[in-house]
């Protein structure tokens, strides 16, 4: 414990508003931030605009493709009758404090060894907190702001095995963990030089970050945790060797499957009902899983010839964002808000600043958690600082000069 104070303690100013923005986008402590917009959130970003013209010297990528996709955003806004300014200045904010970020990634703020350790501290706190969620529903007590756990609805919604943990939802914090894990393993693999087996996640470095990682996707209760862990898992399959991968996957299916799990139940029926290509028996067999699937596929199949396919419907009123999910023919955000044209210059900015290559792991999962869209959600923005870090580490390992000495 004293090791770990000491090396807070001796982190730069750099390192420290850095790891500020990725704490921050990572976590939603709802007795301080509330369950929407949060003063916390809103205020470290108003100062990274500061930061911006104090410590930002030049204009890099990110600062080209999000002001192109800002102002973008803000015309096509404007072209439609109701416009809400505060949307669009919220959207500015977040892309302000990702050129921070950016800035402070390529600035060589943290080693690659440093990020990683980041990474699996996150992933331990979320499973402490979790655990202490889990004792605390347990022993009857279900409000306990301290280690975020608030019960809004009154209508007990929190059980022992569906929990918030750190940020608003499960859902949310299944997104934001499932990215991390990700990242780690990411981390893993440019130092290694080589694709990390199952068999290196259970040694004695990381078999503590692996079974923090499963106890939270088990014991969370979010089918979105169980739809990203099947992506996650895409990572270790080698095709040449998948006829011995198939019964081991079959063996865990059925384990899962008869098990009791009610979210592992949930995400196979979701998996099912979107194998028939139709969302009413989407909607009908689990309207809250639908709300992630539905839109991808009415996005998939967009009419190209009607003019709101391309400008969207601009930025809504609040109370219509808010039944906006009851709607069968809504589509991905970025594109129900500002049409393929923001869409197009949302993967602009992602492709050339946060993900390589477009046929990837990192594709899938901000297609699927994040809904191919950059838009005012905290958790989409902890995996694009996730993504950012680890695209800038693998082009250092590439180009020969990748620190990986320097100690948290």
């Amino acid at each position: 414990m004293y090791q770990i104070i000491y090396q807070i303690k001796s982190l730069t100013f750099n390192q420290c508003f850095a790891l500020l923005l990725l704490i921050v986008m990572s976590t939603q402590i709802v007795a301080i931030e509330g369950f929407t917009t949060s003063l916390l959130k809103v205020s470290v970003m108003v100062f990274c605009i500061l930061f911006f013209f104090w410590k930002v010297p030049f204009f890099s990528k990110a600062t080209w493709c999000s002001i192109c996709y800002w102002l973008i955003c803000l015309c096509i806004a404007l072209l439609h009758e109701y416009v809400r300014f505060n949307t669009i200045a919220y959207l500015g904010l977040f892309l302000i404090a990702y050129i921070v970020y950016y800035h402070l990634i390529y600035l060589d703020t943290f080693s690659l060894r440093q990020f990683r350790k980041i990474l699996s501290y996150i992933i331990y706190v979320y499973c402490i907190v979790l655990i202490l969620q889990q004792i605390s529903i347990l022993i009857g007590v279900r409000n306990f702001s301290i280690i975020n756990l608030v019960d809004y609805t009154g209508k007990a919604y929190y059980k022992w095995n569906r929990l918030p943990i750190l940020s608003c939802e499960p859902s949310h914090s299944a997104k934001i963990i499932i990215t991390i894990m990700f990242g780690y393993i990411r981390c893993l693999e440019v130092e290694e030089g080589t694709k990390i087996s199952l068999k290196k996640l259970f040694n004695k470095q990381n078999k503590w970050i692996t079974i923090c990682f499963l106890w939270i996707i088990f014991m969370m209760g979010s089918g979105t945790g169980w739809i990203g862990f099947g992506i996650l898992c895409l990572y270790f399959i080698h095709w040449r060797k998948i006829l011995y991968a198939i019964p081991i996957l079959i063996g865990i299916f059925f384990t899962l499957q008869y098990s009791g799990n009610e979210q592992f139940k949930r995400a196979i029926v979701t998996i099912n009902a979107t194998m028939t290509g139709n969302i009413n028996i989407i909607n009908k067999e689990d309207g809250s899983a639908g709300t992630r699937v539905i839109p991808l596929i009415n996005t998939f199949t967009i009419d190209l010839t009607k003019t709101e396919s391309w400008i969207g419907n601009g930025t809504i009123s609040k109370k219509e964002s808010q039944n906006s999910w009851l709607n069968l023919d809504r589509k991905v955000p970025v594109v129900d808000q500002y049409g393929l044209i923001g869409l197009i210059f949302s993967l602009i900015l992602i492709y050339t600043c946060a993900i390589r290559k477009i046929w990837s792991i990192e594709t899938v999962l901000f297609m699927v958690l994040s809904l191919a869209s950059l838009g005012n959600e905290y958790h989409i923005w902890s995996q694009m600082y996730i993504f950012t870090a680890i695209r800038y580490f693998q082009m250092q390992k590439e180009n020969g000069c990748l620190d990986n000495h320097s100690e948290l």
